[in-house]
């Protein structure tokens, strides 16, 4: 082209500078996009495993329940369908601009420069012949341009998590104006409860159980492998329905409403979940003396590490996870607090500070608690011991709180 005619050459090569500018400019915005349909997609991920590894507490919980749906769940995935809309018609426009500027260039080379210059048709035909040949190349190289855009965006991310993996004085709980329910006492009447396979037929069945839990009671929940306890603690926190009998919350029957229990109970199951994100809204910022009260009460105020306010770092052993779990457990000031083995991670250390401090500071601080525990030697630190066998109550005995 620039042997048959220089000029119209820088022209054409002029006009395809600019269109190609004007692609990146586009793309430029595209890749913005695409990073956020990252973070999205990302952050969605996040949700949907605190979701599923977190379902035991999103449904003890119906504030933390709604939050993790409506405030993450389903902003998340409406945000992403949105943006991902517009990400792909900006991406059409950009083909459709890359495919007709050939158009363009040819009205151009045909009509616009006979009219400017002395250009006869035969260079005419030599300029459309070889914009001919270079519409296949081009276009390929314009369409790797998204091709490389992704490719781009995913090394900048493993870069990111590359970067990532290299290498105060804290006050004492208080207690808040914060009105929490008030409890007096939750009953079971003849409660049973089956479970079945996968032809429904009853595989182990536990009751009737017949029971009551007072306020400020320290329950202790015993028995072996299969012989009930774990069932009766998942009818006290309102996760399994009873097949029969009735439950009773403060004198009203909450067998078909069992949504009021997690109004009143926080369970701390063997393998609770720790959120990634801060679906409770919690303040992490030094300001809020009581959950650096209860991370000192816990020992972990030199585990535990806040950035601006954020969320704990959650690089911690099972041990610690559970301390962590226990110190939210109390932020949400139910005041019945189911243990599930707690103390079983612990160091001895830990598990003798868990029954001769925690248990009677919860004693002193209102709380009810019934835990699941196979410590024997620390019965005495329980107003009740309750053993379960084969599915039933195999014992249930008062003893005297020991002194701490």
């Amino acid at each position: 082209l620039f042997y048959t005619f220089p000029l119209g050459s820088l022209l054409i090569l002029g006009i395809m500078a600019a269109l190609f500018l004007f692609y990146m400019w586009r793309n430029k915005a595209i890749q913005k996009d695409l990073n956020t349909l990252r973070d999205l997609h990302n952050e969605f991920h996040k949700y949907l495993r605190d979701f599923l590894h977190g379902v035991k507490e999103l449904k003890t919980n119906q504030p933390r329940n709604q939050s993790i749906y409506n405030g993450f769940l389903k902003k998340n995935r409406d945000t992403t369908q949105l943006l991902d809309l517009n990400t792909l018609r900006k991406y059409m426009v950009n083909e459709i601009t890359g495919d007709y500027s050939w158009y363009l260039v040819l009205f151009i080379v045909l009509f616009m420069f006979p009219w400017l210059f002395d250009f006869p048709n035969e260079k005419s035909t030599t300029f459309v012949m070889v914009i001919f040949f270079l519409m296949g190349p081009v276009s390929s190289i314009i369409g790797l341009i998204s091709d490389t855009t992704r490719i781009k965006i995913a090394f900048e991310r493993i870069e990111e998590f590359q970067t990532d993996t290299r290498d105060v004085d804290l006050a004492e709980p208080t207690v808040t104006d914060e009105v929490i329910p008030q409890f007096d006492v939750i009953e079971f009447q003849d409660v049973c409860y089956e479970h079945r396979d996968e032809q429904h037929n009853a595989k182990f069945k536990v009751g009737p159980l017949n029971l009551r839990i007072t306020n400020g009671e320290v329950v202790f929940i015993t028995g072996g492998n299969g012989s009930g306890k774990s069932t009766f603690m998942y009818l006290l926190v309102g996760l399994y329905k009873p097949i029969s009998g009735k439950i009773f919350l403060n004198g009203l029957d909450v067998t078909n409403d069992l949504d009021q229990l997690s109004h009143y109970v926080t369970p701390v199951f063997t393998d609770h979940h720790l959120f990634s994100e801060n679906y409770d809204m919690i303040d992490h910022s030094m300001a809020n003396k009581e959950l650096y009260g209860l991370i000192k009460l816990t020992k972990l105020q030199n585990v535990v590490k806040s950035e601006n306010g954020e969320l704990f770092d959650q690089n911690l052993s099972r041990g610690q996870r559970k301390r962590m779990s226990l110190v939210y457990a109390l932020l949400e000031k139910k005041p019945i607090m189911v243990l599930d083995e707690w103390a079983a991670e612990q160091d001895p250390y830990f598990k003798n500070y868990f029954y001769e401090v925690l248990i009677p500071f919860f004693k002193k601080s209102g709380k009810t608690i019934v835990a699941i525990t196979h410590d024997n030697k620390f019965f005495e630190w329980g107003e009740r011991h309750i053993e379960f066998e084969f599915g039933a109550i195999k014992r249930d005995e008062q003893a005297a709180l020991a002194e701490s």
